[in-house]
């Protein structure tokens, strides 16, 4: 099973809070990816370790960041492509607008965990 880490503060954007659903169900991945696949199960995990959850990608799209639909940015959290490409350069400094890129999607959240 393939792993994506996130920062934590993307908890309840993904596991949802408080009984409600998570809204955050696309990452944007610097370089092309192929061992992630449309179906395959997936543990997301925190950075520090501290919740994940596991969940079944539904879409796995390769592109530049230059090529990336609005649609991906935008659902990522990005107000506009530079936006987009700032944003990444925080975690991926060398990266131009012809790197590669893969845009996952994953549907529900069917198990969750955090440490207390």
């Amino acid at each position: 099973m393939e792993v994506l880490i996130m920062a934590p503060e993307h908890k309840a954007g993904i596991q949802g809070i408080n009984g409600k659903v998570g809204t955050k169900k696309v990452t944007i991945r610097n370089r092309h990816r192929p061992q992630f696949r449309v179906d395959d199960m997936i543990r997301i995990v925190s950075s520090d370790d501290s919740w994940g959850c596991a969940t079944i990608l539904t879409s796995v799209e390769f592109y530049t960041y230059a090529t990336i639909p609005e649609k991906d940015f935008v659902d990522d959290g990005f107000i506009s492509r530079e936006d987009m490409i700032s944003g990444m350069k925080k975690y991926y400094p060398q990266i131009e607008p012809t790197s590669e890129v893969t845009v996952l999607r994953w549907g529900r959240i069917f198990m969750s965990w955090a440490k207390r």
